[in-house]
């Protein structure tokens, strides 16, 4: 009988009535996404507990799984060997199949407690698009090149893919986060004069290189199909970027 689950209106109308109706405690809580990753239940108003997301990386699935779950799992290669197909049409199988088996352990219920991610989380932290500039960020693994173009189109074909469900008009498979907004080259970096880390890093990014370079790719992407971002903590032009 609550508004927000009429499922014949607009889903930001939707959306607009179930806030109406939370608290301010309430709200604050639903936006805890990173400690624990998840907003718990409201029963009051019949909401469920909700897993803000999983790391969509390769084997994302393995890692986040109870040791009790017999639930399987599909492994690609790596976001620089998927690249280095140039075959975008196998970048968003990739992202179909990873929302699909999400999808499928979010409906078996499946939870661990104690950790910042849920398995089954229909929310997906990926794919990361920033441009790999030095080795020494630790985190070309996760991305799929250095050319902001390509980037952008790799980030598009996986959201396309894992959110897009023909047969199921009006709803998407899952939800892509992108990652990560901003310039974020450094993420622990240290020798034996100086350290660095993403947290308190300031990115000195010149203007033209923002907007040549950075902000292209999550354009590109967004335009494309993705449906957020995620801020990745660093401090751009000294503003920090979540």
């Amino acid at each position: 009988s609550l508004p927000f689950c009429d499922t014949s209106v607009p889903a930001e109308a939707r959306a607009r009535a179930l806030i109406a109706l939370l608290t301010p405690e309430e709200k604050g809580a639903l936006m805890t996404a990173r400690t624990t990753a998840r907003s718990n239940a409201i029963p009051r108003l019949g909401v469920p507990l909700f897993c803000w997301g999983q790391n969509s990386a390769q084997g994302h699935l393995q890692a986040n799984l109870p040791t009790t779950s017999s639930h399987g799992y599909t492994f690609f290669p790596r976001a620089p060997g998927m690249a280095a197909t140039w075959n975008l049409s196998a970048v968003s199988e990739q992202g179909r199949v990873y929302a699909v088996e999400a999808r499928s352990i979010f409906n078996e219920g499946h939870s661990a407690p104690g950790t910042f991610e849920c398995p089954g989380s229909v929310v997906l932290w990926g794919p990361t698009i920033n441009l790999v500039r030095d080795p020494r960020w630790g985190r070309i693994g996760e991305t799929a090149s250095e050319d902001p173009l390509f980037n952008a189109l790799y980030g598009a074909a996986y959201a396309e893919g894992a959110q897009v469900d023909a047969d199921v008009p009006g709803y998407l498979r899952s939800i892509v986060t992108l990652k990560h907004w901003g310039a974020y080259s450094v993420d622990v970096y240290k020798n034996a004069t100086v350290e660095y880390h993403r947290q308190s890093f300031d990115a000195n990014v010149p203007a033209f290189d923002m907007a040549d370079s950075y902000a292209p790719i999550l354009e590109g992407a967004v335009r494309g199909a993705a449906r957020a971002l995620r801020g990745e903590g660093r401090r751009p032009g000294g503003v920090f970027g979540s």
